[in-house]
């Protein structure tokens, strides 16, 4: 069997399993259109639009797995995932845009889509194995869940789904494809006829025949009215890193505590604290750092008030704030940014 994109890896994985969250868009854009609320939802996992908009915040993959659950649940619709994958305009989703734009062939395209894939999430290996007549793409978690992520696997289902029956045309043949996923009831019975059966959790499989990887790859047939050319920062590779990325969007709460942070994460506390003294810190510490830097950037790069900043770093006392600021930098938020602001 040969390994045609390199991209397994032997090497202990050393971050948090992250994913980039504006990967999310199309979920909330589905659910705006069928006239549910995504805020209340949102809200359940301390995150905001912006929050999800933005595209360079990255969180827990276990978190996105909760999210997409329980959008899921919102929409009373076990399918809501294979629909937006099957559906989904493939350049409005930045994990393909380079990828497609590029490849010459469907093998060329799976290659550049795992690699870009690396781009977006830290949680999962992806390869594509041939044995000389089928193919066999996998998307391989680096960890193992503590739920089914059924909706995570329905999206790739419809998603993949939809790019083989274009690129292989006259040639398509679902009996040809055979489909392994975590959870088979989030796909509909009988799904354009392709055979679907359980898993385990560390991701889902298609197998193909690999004749199809020789066959051109044609950017105009996926192309769409809208496209989206945003470049976009790599997802961390280091723990400490990830570690930041993933308490980013829940700085401002006032009472996080280490159990809380590590929750946050997806990591049990004492596994990460091992981890962490490792490398000389501590998550309390780590959590102070992000705080401060933070407020510093908020101080220099906005004109938002004292109390305001404060707030944002989960102080809801000005001047508590300031006396912390004050110990981190030796001045008061005020003075710094009188003395770092070019006039």
């Amino acid at each position: 069997m040969t390994d045609m994109t390199s991209l397994k890896t032997k090497r202990r994985n050393t971050t948090l399993p992250l994913i980039r969250l504006s990967l999310l868009i199309p979920f909330t854009r589905e659910l705006d259109q069928r006239d549910i609320r995504i805020d209340p939802i949102l809200d359940g996992f301390d995150l905001s639009l912006v929050t999800l908009e933005s595209p360079d915040v990255f969180a827990p993959a276990q978190t996105v797995y909760h999210l997409l659950e329980a959008m899921a649940d919102a929409a009373d619709d076990p399918y809501l995932a294979v629909y937006i994958g099957e559906t989904l305009d493939l350049f409005s989703w930045p994990v393909f845009t380079d990828a497609a734009r590029q490849a010459l062939t469907f093998g060329d395209f799976f290659y550049r889509f795992s690699a870009e894939a690396g781009n977006q999430a830290s949680s999962v290996r992806m390869c594509l194995d041939t044995d000389g007549r089928h193919a066999t793409f996998r998307a391989q978690r680096v960890f193992e869940p503590d739920m089914v992520p059924a909706q995570a696997d329905a999206f790739y289902v419809g998603l993949f789904r939809s790019i083989f029956q274009r690129c292989a045309g006259s040639l398509w043949d679902p009996g040809e494809v055979r489909i392994s996923t975590c959870d088979p009831a989030a796909i509909p019975a009988n799904y354009h006829g392709l055979a679907i059966t359980r898993g385990d959790l560390r991701g889902c499989t298609i197998r193909f025949p690999q004749a199809w990887l020789s066959l051109p790859f044609l950017y105009e047939d996926f192309k769409q009215r809208t496209q989206l050319d945003i470049r976009y920062q790599s997802p961390p590779r280091s723990l400490l890193e990830s570690l930041r990325h993933a308490l980013q969007p829940h700085i401002h709460l006032p009472d996080l505590d280490a159990q809380q942070a590590a929750e946050l994460c997806g990591q049990d506390k004492r596994a990460l604290a091992r981890k962490l003294k490792a490398r000389g810190t501590t998550l309390m510490q780590e959590i102070t750092r992000l705080r401060e830097e933070t407020a510093i950037r908020a101080l220099l790069d906005t004109d938002s008030s004292i109390a305001d900043i404060a707030t944002s770093v989960g102080y809801s006392d000005p001047s508590v704030f300031s006396r912390a600021f004050r110990k981190w930098t030796g001045m008061s938020p005020r003075e710094y940014r009188k003395r770092h602001t070019v006039q």
